[in-house]
């Protein structure tokens, strides 16, 4: 097998990390090729955070004939994702049925799981989830919901063992730590659950305000120029308002 359709091939099967560690140790690395398998692990990591516009986004960037439904699958999973936050498992099961490439099935397993406990199957989440850590054992969405299904069956110290395992890998996951705080009070461990809590409300408030940072990052120069403008005539509207009102004209 060449270097070309060694990675090709790893590629489409959904091993990313040695898709890319093929390209790396070629004689001759494709750079071309090394955009594209660097930017797909961006895009992995960007499902795990359920970072959905902006994956959706790198995805159509990064159009590719080697994964030619890349884009249409991650809107999918964009779409499938939202249906979740809105609690209809049944639509989430539907839009999942066409997400076939490998690459994305582990978070099509993570949101098919979490679709069964909406649907009170505790054995087939559990069994999408685990499918998911199988393809893709950092994701730790899927390791941290692996604990919520042991806790929610009583299985304590698994369920703790799957939250540390989940903030190893991803030590910000603030819904890790709360969780992890809830499994420590199940076992009177009060001041490691306090702890675990706090930590969750912190890391939380920071990725608030990372995501803010990268909003307005996401602006176009001309965008916030527009942004800043409308802002400053809002300010001084407002001026304009309280001053009116403080001579009874208003």
């Amino acid at each position: 097998m060449n270097d070309v359709q060694e990675w090709r091939e790893r590629l489409r099967e959904g091993r990313l990390s040695e898709a890319l560690a093929a390209q790396l140790s070629a004689p001759h690395p494709d750079e071309n090729v090394l955009r594209l398998l660097e930017g797909l692990t961006e895009l992995r990591g960007l499902l795990r955070a359920k970072a959905w516009r902006r994956a959706r986004g790198l995805a159509e960037r990064l159009g590719d004939d080697t994964l030619p439904r890349l884009a249409a699958e991650v809107a999918q999973l964009e779409a499938s994702g939202v249906g979740l936050e809105r609690g209809d498992a049944e639509q989430t099961l539907t839009l999942l049925e066409g997400v076939e490439l490998a690459l994305l099935r582990a978070e099509a397993e993570t949101q098919r799981g979490t679709a069964y406990v909406f649907l009170g199957d505790a054995e087939a989440a559990e069994r999408s989830f685990k499918k998911a850590v199988e393809l893709d054992p950092k994701h730790y969405r899927a390791v941290t919901n692996l604990g919520n299904v042991a806790l929610e069956q009583g299985r304590v110290d698994e369920a703790i063992a799957f939250y540390e395992e989940a903030l190893k890998l991803n030590e910000g996951f603030s819904n890790a730590h709360h969780n992890l705080g809830v499994a420590y009070r199940r076992k009177g461990q009060v001041n490691r659950s306090v702890a675990s809590i706090r930590r969750a409300q912190r890391v939380s408030r920071q990725g608030e305000r990372d995501e803010a940072r990268g909003v307005l990052k996401s602006f176009g120069r001309g965008q916030r120029g527009a942004y800043l403008k409308w802002l400053l005539y809002a300010v001084a509207a407002a001026g304009i308002f309280l001053l009116l009102r403080a001579q009874g004209i208003i």
